[in-house]
């Protein structure tokens, strides 16, 4: 699923959007350093031609409640 790793080819054709982010390969190293995945979709917020590419992404994410305080 393109959410959880943008740049995993899985033949499926996608939107412009995502191939481009799939051929940057500044966002392809940047993503190898993060610890989450959604920290990748919160970093292409900044860049005005991703941030709304990264908004559809970010909403597939679920919050999960926790009790634990």
């Amino acid at each position: 699923m393109w959410v959880l790793n943008p740049f995993a080819d899985d033949g499926v054709d996608h939107s412009e959007a995502l191939l481009e982010l799939q051929t940057d390969y500044a966002q392809k190293t940047a993503f190898k350093t993060l610890a989450y995945t959604m920290d990748i979709w919160v970093t292409l917020l900044d860049i005005p031609e991703n941030r709304e590419f990264a908004n559809q992404a970010m909403t597939m994410f679920v919050q999960m409640p926790t009790s634990y305080l």
